[in-house]
């Protein structure tokens, strides 16, 4: 929000979104066209890595846009799963080595385990319905935050975690100040 009230060049995907895009622009031959446009950008969002895996060529077009934006640009990328098991939805041990490799260095990297804002909705509502889960609720009461930070030079955003019942994983990237 910072950078958007800043008036920095800012975009938010969901990653299936963004590779469809992907996809769909090289098949038109417009995929030079996207990646100017996406290098264009201050601080670019990706969310939601690794619900679906990606196809290959899938893969390789969001590595291109990790690496393009490396040095670049700002980058956040949200994520249930963590780094390790990257290589399910890249599907490359290599590919997802050199995206992590992009990703951490010179970054923030939050990991939070407390509960989402949908989950604490279903339990509010069931409460006022009388139905509650006890299981479910006594595992969101005892999850925790752990937070892991490796400092950045010159971060110029602020930065914001989405979170889930299950851990989440935040990857922030910042760069020096581009003009705007």
């Amino acid at each position: 929000m910072a950078a958007c009230a800043q008036g920095r060049k800012v975009r938010f995907f969901r990653v299936t979104e963004l590779i469809t895009l992907l996809l769909e622009a090289k098949e038109e031959r417009q995929l030079l066209r996207m990646r100017q446009q996406l290098g264009k950008l201050h601080l670019l969002i990706l969310d939601e890595l690794g619900y679906v895996p990606a196809s290959k060529a899938g893969a390789e077009l969001l590595f291109d846009i990790i690496a393009t934006a490396y040095e670049r640009n700002s980058l956040i990328v949200t994520t249930n799963l963590p780094s390790e098991n990257w290589t399910e939805v890249l599907g490359s041990e290599r590919l997802t080595g050199a995206a992590l490799d992009r990703l951490t260095h010179r970054c923030h990297i939050l990991e939070t385990k407390v509960e989402s804002y949908r989950l604490q909705d279903a339990k509010r509502r069931r409460r006022s319905n009388g139905y509650h889960s006890a299981n479910a609720l006594e595992l969101v009461e005892n999850l925790g935050l752990r937070m892991q930070r490796r400092p950045c030079e010159r971060s110029r955003f602020s930065v914001a975690a989405s979170s889930s019942a299950s851990a989440c994983y935040l990857a922030v990237r910042t760069f020096r100040s581009r003009s705007a």
